[in-house]
């Protein structure tokens, strides 16, 4: 029998390529000598007002809740029982949990990009989803006490359409900076947003007009 992969990143839709649309994830309560030998998965979600972490295990049974839930924007991870950890990111998604005997499958689709954020450092997406998590905290800030407020624009966010808002608010400030600023750190960002951007131009789906990221979140 063909040996489940612990996790599978989907090949990008877009070219040049920008992050994925999908990630299954095979979660077994035991290792079986795969490559990366996951047995818990966490992604962030909306519940009562804030955000959460559903973890999930082999087995994940009906009783043990939802076999779909909604994730928000953040950082999910995939981990195995000695402590190693493979990271994602995305900008939400829909995840379905479902048992098919030997394991527990676990899949995020968002309409936005999802990013390996264990690929090679320099990567694109590895800078975006830092200076987005910035964003997002700036965000959220400013809805002062009010977090189910916020945390409904989240779970009320069209994935793809916060990304786009997302990547042109960050270029908008970063090519406010001065000069020198720009030079120092802020140079490979730039490149991975405007990639970003060309990726999404170059698939017809850039806007002509973008809403201004306070009336997103």
């Amino acid at each position: 029998m063909e040996l489940l992969p612990g996790y599978h990143f989907y090949p990008s839709i877009y070219t040049p390529a920008l992050g994925h649309p999908k990630v299954d994830i095979y979660l077994m309560s035991e290792p079986a000598g795969r490559f990366f030998d996951t047995y818990q998965a966490s992604f962030p979600v909306a519940e009562a007002g804030d955000t959460k972490e559903l973890q999930v295990e082999h087995p994940w049974e009906e009783w043990m809740g939802s076999q779909k839930a909604r994730a928000v924007a953040g950082r999910f991870y995939m981990r195995e029982k000695d402590g190693d950890a493979h990271y994602g990111f995305s900008l939400g998604g829909e995840i379905t949990i479902q048992n098919i005997g030997e394991a527990t499958l676990c899949t995020l689709t968002s309409s936005g990009p999802i990013f390996d954020l264990s690929d090679d450092p320099d990567a694109i997406g590895v800078a975006i989803a830092n200076e987005i998590e910035g964003l997002l905290a700036k965000r959220e800030a400013t809805w002062g006490e009010d977090i189910a407020g916020y945390t409904q624009r989240l779970v009320d966010a069209d994935p793809l359409g916060l990304f786009i808002v997302i990547i042109h608010t960050l270029e908008q400030e970063i090519q406010s900076l001065p000069a020198t600023v720009r030079s120092h750190g802020y140079q490979g960002v730039i490149h991975q947003i405007q990639q970003a951007m060309h990726s999404l131009k170059e698939a017809d789906i850039w806007p002509d007009k973008i809403p201004e990221i306070q009336d997103i979140l």
